[in-house]
């Protein structure tokens, strides 16, 4: 008889909580329900309780961060005597940024529900009893974190994305760039400042490179995400333009893109650019390489524990323009090395992030703690 899991996940339009249980699908041993709050925290507290009760569950999985995560770990200890899970969606830095931007632009309101979801998060890990994260850089500052010995195991997300093949790769990576143009791509969420000022780096590198004549190829830079940021960065991408005296480059805002539209932008990108020092393991990485995509990013500490240097793609300084036009024109003129790094970028996914890879790491858990 499989031993039943309830996953309580919290409102989130990516439905993370498929991070758990698409992996799930592969046991013979598991099954699980997923109850999600859609409506009122009040209405969504009553109603999760009655529909635990109705059930007789091994264990209790919650995926949030804020206080429905505080709630039902409380209530798996005590109302259910089981000892519950908390999978983090990431680190808890993003919130101390939102507060200090919130409260520069005076949103108190905003101010104050961000606030009470970190500290309930922060309560969250204390009470839990084992812990999940995505990124392996992150377990000593839980476990700093956490004042009741919880264990933590590094259980990365996987990549839910239909597969490519290795013949589409190799038609790609084929490409010559030089000739054809090449095509920039980053997908992020502009609700940020820090992620928005990064996008603003990767534009002035891009228009100084053409300015000192380094690149004579033409160059379409796409960003994809949408937020608070989003109409700073229309203004100023309007105005860079507006006043750049070069007609062979193309800046891009997508905004708010759907799932498959993404998936498309991916798909048709040359080279992925990311520049952030917010979040520590963003899918979007995972999702680039998934695509094959050679990858040119900041150097931050987290992603270096992600990506290696040469291997999955290459580093530069955000301030330094030189280091940034002598990496980007690297991966444009090199086919030979961007070919290895989109091989190596699918081949790392397939075999550390895929549903099935990641499948193994999640029922070696649950075999442990249940």
């Amino acid at each position: 008889m499989k031993k039943k899991i309830l996953i309580i996940a919290s409102r989130d339009k990516r439905n993370r909580f498929r991070f758990i249980t698409e992996p799930i699908r592969y046991s013979k041993f598991f099954e699980y329900d997923v109850y999600q709050n859609k409506d009122n925290i009040l209405k969504f507290i009553w109603q999760s309780i009655l529909f635990a009760y109705k059930h007789n569950y091994s264990q209790i999985i919650i995926v949030s961060q804020n206080f429905t995560a505080l709630l039902w770990i409380t209530l798996a200890k005590i109302v259910f005597n089981i000892k519950p899970t908390l999978r983090l969606a990431g680190e808890l830095e993003v919130y101390k940024v939102r507060m200090k931007y919130l409260y520069k632009k005076a949103q108190i309101i905003k101010f104050i529900a961000c606030f009470i979801n970190y500290i309930s998060t922060v309560l969250a890990i204390r009470f839990s009893d084992y812990i999940i994260v995505p990124n392996k850089i992150h377990m000593n500052s839980i476990k700093t974190l956490s004042k009741n010995d919880a264990k933590i195991f590094y259980i990365p997300q996987p990549v839910l994305i239909k597969k490519i093949t290795e013949k589409d790769l190799a038609k790609k990576s084929n490409k010559n760039l030089g000739n054809d143009g090449v095509i920039l791509l980053t997908v992020t969420n502009l609700d940020y400042y820090n992620k928005y000022i990064g996008c603003v780096q990767i534009i002035d590198n891009i228009l100084w490179m053409k300015q000192n004549k380094m690149c004579n190829i033409n160059i379409k830079y796409v960003i994809a995400g949408g937020g608070l940021h989003y109409s700073e960065l229309y203004e100023y991408v309007s105005e860079r333009i507006f006043n750049n005296e070069a007609n062979d480059i193309k800046i891009v805002l997508k905004g708010t893109t759907m799932t498959k539209s993404v998936h498309k932008l991916y798909h048709n990108a040359d080279i992925f650019v990311y520049n952030s020092t917010l979040d520590s393991s963003p899918n979007v990485l995972l999702e680039a390489q998934h695509f094959g995509l050679p990858i040119l990013l900041n150097h931050f500490k987290p992603f270096h524990a992600m990506l290696e240097e040469n291997k999955n793609g290459l580093f530069f300084d955000p301030k330094d323009k030189n280091d940034f036009s002598n990496k980007l024109l690297t991966l444009i003129n090199n086919c030979d090395l961007r070919k290895r790094i989109s091989f190596n970028n699918f081949h790392n996914i397939e075999h550390n992030y895929s549903t099935e890879a990641i499948s193994k790491k999640l029922i070696l858990f649950l075999t442990e703690t249940i």
